[in-house]
C-alpha cells in the first residue's frame, strides 16, 4: 500500500467512486469493469467511431478529458488496442490530431486529441504529426445547432508551415475524442485537403448514433 493511493485514491473512469487499494491497479470498479460495447454497426466510409457516445464509454471520455487527462492515457491506448478493428486504422500516411487553440491547451494542459493519436501510432506504427493549428478560439460546440456549429468552427485552422510536407499527397486519418455533426473535423478535412492532402478520413473514440 503506498502513501499516494492514500492521499489520492484511484478512481473508476466510469463513476468517478474510489477503488479501493486491495483491488489490482484499474481504471475500472468492480461494478464497472465488464467489457465494453463496440461500435459493431460504424459502416460509414469515411468516419470510424470506436464506441457510441453513451453509457460507460460516453463517461470513459467525457471523465479522461476533463478529470484525470494523460495519466489515463494508458489505459485509453489499452482500450483502442482491445477493441478497435486495427485494420481500418491501416494504411494511412499520418494521423493527424484535432487542435486545440493554444489558450484552451494552455488552461486544459493537454489535448485529448494528440493523446489519442499518439496512441494509436504506438499500436499501428504510424506516424501521428501535428500538422495542424487552431488559429481561431472558437466558442465551445457543444449547445450549438448543427449551422451554428458549422459557422463557428469557419476557418479555425490551418497548415503549419513547417509541416506541409506531412500533408501534401498523404493519406490522412484525422483523430478526434468525439464526432458529433461532423462540422469539425469537416472544416479540419478542408483544410488539409486545400494544403494537398489526397484523402481524409476521421477516426473518433465516441461518436454519436447516427452520426452525419
Amino acid at each position: 500500500m503506498f502513501l499516494l493511493d492514500l492521499l489520492f485514491p484511484p478512481r473508476c473512469a466510469v463513476c468517478l467512486e474510489i477503488i479501493p487499494v486491495t483491488v489490482p491497479v484499474s481504471w475500472l470498479c468492480a461494478d464497472h469493469a465488464g467489457e465494453l460495447s463496440a461500435n459493431e454497426a460504424c459502416g460509414v466510409v469515411d468516419n470510424y467511431s470506436l464506441f457510441i457516445y453513451t453509457g460507460r464509454e460516453r463517461d470513459i471520455i467525457r471523465n479522461f478529458k476533463y478529470e484525470f487527462g494523460p495519466p489515463m492515457g494508458g489505459f485509453m491506448k489499452g482500450i483502442i488496442e482491445k477493441y478497435a478493428d486495427l485494420d481500418k486504422l491501416r494504411g494511412f500516411d499520418c494521423y493527424v490530431p484535432v487542435p486545440l487553440h493554444k489558450k484552451k491547451q494552455n488552461m486544459r494542459g493537454f489535448n485529448q486529441a494528440i493523446i489519442l493519436a499518439n496512441a494509436l501510432s504506438e499500436i499501428v506504427g504510424i506516424a501521428s504529426v501535428n500538422s495542424l493549428l487552431r488559429i481561431k478560439n472558437t466558442l465551445p460546440q457543444s449547445g450549438l445547432d448543427s449551422l451554428e456549429r458549422r459557422e463557428n468552427i469557419k476557418d479555425a485552422f490551418i497548415v503549419d508551415d513547417s509541416l506541409k510536407g506531412s500533408v501534401e499527397g498523404k493519406y490522412i486519418l484525422l483523430v478526434d475524442d468525439i464526432y458529433t455533426t461532423g462540422s469539425t473535423m469537416n472544416e479540419c478535412a478542408k483544410t488539409l485537403k486545400a494544403a494537398g492532402a489526397k484523402r481524409v478520413r476521421f477516426f473518433s473514440f465516441c461518436g454519436v448514433e447516427n452520426a452525419p
